[in-house]
């Protein structure tokens, strides 16, 4: 049966109860809160609501900070979290790709002790850049939202500066260096040995054109072992530079590059307004536009 809600809104200690036009059973009522997995534990307020006003901008709840997180620590753990495997190599872990791997390696930890826990497999969707649609690379989507959790606000929108910038940084760090440089305690061996995987300046954040491109370069497959050693360092990078950017340890500023800025200079938001991004735009768009590009 569908309940038509009513448009206003009744806090009733703490709790935000949603009344329909036609009287909720007792039974109704707590089958629909066990379903939202709050059950009895009831009492307080819900994520703050109720008890702060809907306009203050407070912290989300369940993150505090993570400046006693150790970056190669939680490097180490991406690296076999992408892998399938625990940190001394063992099997038991089901590895689930970039993503997960690096969303994991910090909330895990987090978790620990957590007033409000959050669920450690929620990024799993972003393995291959989004269901394996070469999208934003999975590390990074991992790491975005390890980073909105943290510095982001609520209501949603109230400032999201600081978490669009520390974003921002990471990406851009992504696009403009070689990647990937981080190397395991205990490597996976590949063939029976360790397998160094060269690098890569990807001048995108798309999954579909760093493996592409790194494929390309040294003649591998995208389903290769290979490639699969590329990807589980490039997360521990990933991993690692996200805690350091949360802790303030980074002392790099990186910035959109000329051919960038030169492209906004006119399609930007103070001119024709008809682009919407800050991602490198060569990498698509060639001399062919503009004369101007590679």
């Amino acid at each position: 049966m569908a309940f038509f809600l009513k448009t206003n809104l009744k806090p009733i200690g703490g709790v935000i109860m949603l009344l329909s036009k036609k009287e909720m059973s007792r039974r109704g009522f707590l089958t629909l809160v066990g379903k939202l997995g709050v059950g009895a534990a009831l009492g307080g307020s819900i994520l703050n609501l109720g008890s702060k006003a809907l306009g203050a901008t407070v912290p989300l709840p369940w993150v505090t900070d993570i400046t006693g997180l150790d970056p190669d620590d939680i490097a180490e753990r991406a690296y076999w979290g992408y892998r399938g495997f625990d940190t001394n190599g063992q099997t038991g872990i089901d590895g689930k790709s970039c993503a997960y791997a690096v969303f994991n390696a910090i909330i895990e930890k987090l978790n620990a002790g957590a007033t409000y826990p959050l669920p450690e497999e929620m990024m799993q969707y972003g393995h291959g850049g989004v269901s394996g649609m070469g999208h934003i690379c999975g590390a990074l989507n991992g790491a975005s939202a390890v980073i909105n959790l943290i510095k982001g606000t609520t209501p949603i929108k109230n400032n999201l500066t600081p978490m669009d910038n520390l974003i921002k940084q990471l990406i851009w760090w992504y696009e403009q260096e070689d990647h990937p440089n981080y190397e395991p305690k205990a490597p996976k061996l590949i063939d029976g040995t360790v397998y160094i995987p060269p690098t890569i300046v990807p001048h995108s954040a798309l999954c579909h054109v760093f493996v592409t491109k790194w494929c390309h370069e040294y003649g591998y497959t995208a389903s290769s072992s290979q490639r699969g050693e590329c990807c589980a360092r490039l997360a521990a990078e990933v991993a690692k530079r996200t805690v350091e950017l949360l802790n303030g340890t980074v002392t790099e500023v990186y910035e959109l590059t000329d051919s960038t800025k030169t492209c906004l200079s006119c399609h930007g938001s103070s001119a024709m307004d008809n682009v919407k991004g800050e991602m490198e735009c060569l990498t698509c768009h060639t001399k062919k536009h503009h004369g101007y590009g590679k």
